[in-house]
């Protein structure tokens, strides 16, 4: 198995330079991309104030306009409207924005499980593989769950997940284990017998879906058998890549590669992965519950807190990072919204921005006396240099301080100064906080020169009178 990608690197290398609107949602960070959509972690407005954090999945957009794409990932949107278990992530709602297609789903603050495997295969961390018996326990319950799923009118749906994988098991920092994906599940109760389109993950396709034959829920349960497998071994199935038509080859036993295995496990596994489907298990909690007769015969107890602190001890950077981010996001579209500048920074909040320079060459005639300091800030500099190209002409008419200054939803403008000041354009908070302490220093420089041109006269005089009644 290759390494996963940090979720946190997957949204530093395409971010989302500020918060996007969603239809009521406010997109916050990109947290990755699939086949059909473009995942975001995301905020929904409310009324006074009310924000509560989401997931929002969006069509990619080279396929809005795609008819084909636009009914699955409907088909998707309706299919998990329905779900409503732990073991599965919940969707809000279906909608769309600007011509695009978006589902509003349940936020697991967590990690996937290909992910933690990535972690587990570089070497930096073990698990025991009773944890991993356990969390495939929570991903069966959740299947059967789906399997089970009736209609408004009582029938059963048939329903299979049809992309069961690492990549879909979500893990979250409080130990709870989540299905999530629908985008390939079908409903095969009303799905034809012969299947042109199959989606999903080839690695871990059932022989008869990848032969586009009448498929059901036993090939959820090779696919589970297929990830548990890997997760004991903590390697990839060594078979050939199936395609329609071929025969693919037996998955090896358990004992062929690891030099320790119960054989208990190992023939739960092997029923599992049964290229025959008659010989596999008939539901997925049928095979939970071997599972956990496995676990109970091992007289060891795996506890939820062994997840949670697995977790945390591998992405507790991570996870105050998108915090950190998040409240950031958060904070900017709140400010926008109430229209209310933030209150004056200190003066240390821009020490990093700051350039100090002491010009001593026009103070030569008060050599005895300290230097006068110039500040300038890169935003002031780049102003007023974009101020000599274009000047403000007499006719604009001074603000003073209590005129008030329009101010865009996104965009704030600067005050338009007198003729002869510098004149910005459309400029972030920083800059108009920086205009305000530009012209405080400037206060505080004449006041300082006023001081200084009475000491140098008070000089002055002591000095003529030294010389006229000295003599």
């Amino acid at each position: 198995m290759s390494a996963a990608p940090n979720p946190l690197e997957s949204f530093a290398s395409a971010p989302l330079e500020r918060p996007r609107p969603q239809g009521a949602y406010d997109l916050l960070v990109t947290l990755g991309s699939g086949g059909m959509g473009e995942v975001f972690l995301a905020s929904r407005r409310g009324r006074d104030g009310f924000r509560k954090m989401c997931v929002v999945k969006k069509l990619r957009p080279n396929l809005e306009h795609d008819e084909q794409f636009r009914t699955m990932f409907s088909r998707e949107g309706r299919i998990a409207a329905r779900m409503n278990h732990p073991n599965v992530v919940s969707t809000d709602e279906i909608g769309e924005h600007d011509g695009a297609l978006y589902l509003a789903m349940e936020y697991l603050e967590g990690q996937t499980l290909r992910g933690l495997i990535g972690e587990v295969v570089a070497g930096e961390h073990t698990v025991s593989p009773l944890l991993w018996v356990s969390i495939l326990c929570d991903v069966l319950e959740g299947l059967h769950y789906i399997h089970e799923l009736r209609d408004f009118d009582g029938s059963q749906l048939g329903l299979v997940h049809g992309d069961v994988s690492p990549h879909n098991v979500c893990l979250t920092y409080d130990g709870r284990v989540s299905l999530i994906d629908f985008g390939s599940a079908v409903i095969t109760r009303d799905a034809p017998s012969d299947r042109e389109l199959v989606t999903g993950k080839l690695g871990y396709m059932s022989p008869e879906c990848v032969a586009c034959k009448p498929y059901d829920r036993r090939s959820d349960i090779y696919s589970a058998g297929i990830v548990l497998w890997e997760l004991l071994a903590g390697m990839r199935v060594p078979r050939e890549r199936a395609v329609a038509g071929m025969r693919p080859k037996a998955i090896p036993p358990l004992s062929a590669v690891m030099e320790e295995i119960s054989p208990d496990l190992e023939a739960i596994v092997a029923r599992a992965v049964s290229i025959d489907q008659k010989k596999r298990y008939p539901t997925a909690a049928a095979m939970r519950r071997d599972l956990e007769g496995f676990l109970e015969r091992s007289r060891r107890p795996v506890r939820r807190s062994a997840l949670t602190d697995l977790l945390t001890g591998i992405y507790g950077d991570d996870r105050r990072e998108l915090d950190e981010l998040t409240r950031e996001r958060i904070a900017k579209l709140e400010m926008t919204a109430s229209g209310v500048r933030p209150m004056r920074p200190s003066m240390e909040s821009f020490s990093d921005q700051m350039t100090v320079k002491f010009d001593r060459s026009k103070l030569s005639f008060l050599a005895n006396k300290p230097p006068r300091i110039a500040v300038a800030t890169p935003a002031v500099t780049a102003n007023a240099a974009a101020s000599q190209a274009r000047r403000p002409t007499d006719d604009v008419a001074p603000r003073t301080e209590h005129t008030p200054i329009p101010m865009a939803p996104a965009v704030r403008h600067a005050e338009t100064f007198a003729p002869g000041h510098a004149h910005m354009g459309p400029v972030d908070d920083t800059d108009v906080f920086l205009g305000t302490l530009a012209r405080a220093r400037q206060r505080r420089m004449l006041a300082a020169l006023f001081i200084a041109l009475l000491c140098a006269g008070g000089t002055a005089f002591l000095v003529m009178f030294q010389l006229h009644f000295g003599e």
